[in-house]
C-alpha cells in the first residue's frame, strides 16, 4: 500500500499506480492505515497493462464503504482511454524542488532527472521549476510528522474479525495472546492500548490532510499545472543486503494527502540500478496521469526486460 507500490515498482523498472485513497477497495488487506492511508495499486511491465489492471480493481465495493467516494470519479471509458502519444503536448508540469522537500538529489540522480525533464519538453510539455517554493509545504510536512497510523489497532481488529470463525485469530487480543507478543506497530500507543472496538480519534489526521490538500490544490491551480513529475528516489536504490534506506522523495506526502501517483521507468544508473520518474496529480486524476506517463514511456522506451539466470 502506498510506498509499497511506488518503491518496489521504481526499484524493479516497473510501472506502478498508487491510486487516490478510496478508489480501490482494501478490505482483506492487513492494515497499516486502513481507515486513512492504505491503498491497493498495480505493478506491470507497461503503462497500458497497469491501466488495464486498474480498470479491473477500481470502484465501489460494499465490503469497503469508503469506496463510495469513487462513484462519479472514474473515467467513463476506463483507465486506458487517455493513453496516446500526444498526451504531454501542451501540458504544464511542476518539477521537484526544495519547496516540496528539502532533500537534494545525488549528482547522478540529478543528471537522470534533468534528462527526463528535457524529454518531457520534447514531447511538448511546459515545465515549472519548484512550484511549491514559498508555500512552506516542506516545513509543514516535516513539522506534522507521520500521521494516519492512529487507527491501526481499530483497523487490525476489523481485519481479524473479517477473517471469520474458521480463522485461528479473530481479534487483536487473541493475536497477542497466541503469539505472546505485541506487534511493533502498536508501539505508537505509549501507555495502555485503547479498546480496539472503540472509535479512533482521527481529528489531527483530518486537520493535517486538509492542509496538505489545500496547499497542493492551491499550487496546482495557481500555476495551472496538469501534473507534478518528480524522480521517485533522490538516490540510487540500494542493494537488498544494504542497511541504507530506499531514498524515496514522495511516499509520506502522497500517502497522507491521498492523491495518485504513477511511476514509470526513466533509465538506469551506471551501476544498472533503475531510475524512475513519478507522475503526480490531484485526487481522481489517474486517467490523465496514465496518459502522460504513457506518452513519456513510448517516447523513451527505457525499460529493459530482466534476464533470469539459472544456477
Amino acid at each position: 500500500t502506498g510506498g509499497s507500490i511506488q518503491n518496489p515498482a521504481a526499484a524493479q523498472a516497473l510501472v506502478g499506480i498508487k491510486p487516490t485513497f478510496g478508489l480501490v477497495p482494501n478490505a482483506g488487506v492487513v492494515p497499516l492505515g486502513g481507515s486513512t492511508r492504505d491503498v491497493i495499486g498495480t505493478h506491470a511491465r507497461t503503462v497500458h497493462d497497469a491501466a488495464a489492471m486498474l480498470d479491473v480493481i477500481a470502484g465501489y465495493s460494499h465490503e469497503d464503504p469508503k469506496t463510495v467516494a469513487s462513484i462519479g470519479n472514474m473515467p467513463r471509458n476506463g483507465y486506458t482511454s487517455q493513453l496516446n502519444q500526444l498526451a504531454l503536448k501542451g501540458k504544464r508540469i511542476g518539477l521537484y524542488g526544495k519547496g516540496w522537500r528539502d532533500q537534494e538529489l545525488t549528482p547522478e540522480t540529478q543528471e537522470l532527472y534533468d534528462r527526463a525533464v528535457s524529454e518531457l519538453e520534447k514531447q511538448g510539455a511546459t515545465v515549472i521549476p519548484d512550484p511549491f517554493a514559498g508555500t512552506e509545504f516542506a516545513e509543514f510536512v516535516k513539522a506534522s510528522g507521520s500521521v494516519g497510523i492512529e487507527s491501526v489497532i481499530y483497523d487490525m481488529e476489523d481485519y481479524l474479525e473479517r477473517l471469520g470463525p474458521s480463522a485461528e485469530i479473530n481479534s487483536v487480543q487473541e493475536l497477542m495472546d497466541k503469539t505472546g507478543q505485541k506487534p511493533s506497530i502498536f508501539d505508537r500507543y505509549k501507555e495502555d492500548m485503547p479498546d480496539p472496538n472503540s472509535v479512533a480519534d482521527l481529528s489531527n489526521f483530518v486537520k493535517i490532510r486538509t492542509k496538505y490538500l489545500q496547499i497542493i490544490n492551491d499550487v496546482m491551480d495557481f500555476y495551472d499545472l496538469d501534473a507534478l513529475v518528480y524522480p521517485q528516489m533522490f538516490k540510487e536504490t540500494p542493494l537488498l543486503d544494504s542497511k541504507d534506506n530506499i531514498g524515496a522523495t514522495t511516499v509520506s506526502e502522497i500517502n497522507i494527502a491521498g492523491i495518485p501517483l504513477v511511476t514509470v521507468p526513466g533509465g538506469y544508473y551506471k551501476s544498472g540500478s533503475p531510475f524512475a520518474v513519478a507522475f503526480i496529480g490531484k485526487m481522481w486524476s489517474e486517467a490523465s496521469l496514465l496518459g502522460m506517463a504513457y506518452d513519456y514511456e513510448q517516447s523513451t522506451k527505457y525499460r529493459v526486460a530482466p534476464v533470469l539466470l539459472g544456477k
